[in-house]
């Protein structure tokens, strides 16, 4: 994930407070551990991936290099 507006988004510091979360996709439920990505590999790639999903006809340049990634560390099914 990409967090355009960085830490002032409040998702980002609950994530980091606690970072214990659910995740679904489908109709299944995974328990998950988020984290802000430091690796500056994983940074490209995360960067480059959302970037791809979304940009469509949309101009989303400044928003790929300046959005801050975040990852979702699925752990187990719930």
């Amino acid at each position: 994930m990409l967090s355009g507006g960085r830490e002032r988004s409040n998702w980002v510091p609950n994530l980091r407070q606690e970072a214990r979360c659910t995740v679904e996709i489908g109709n299944a439920t995974f328990s998950g551990a988020g984290r802000v990505v430091t690796s500056p590999e994983e940074d490209a790639l995360a960067r480059a991936l959302v970037f791809e999903k979304y940009r469509h006809d949309d101009d989303l340049e400044q928003w790929r290099v300046s959005a801050l990634p975040v990852a979702i560390d699925l752990v187990a099914l719930c």
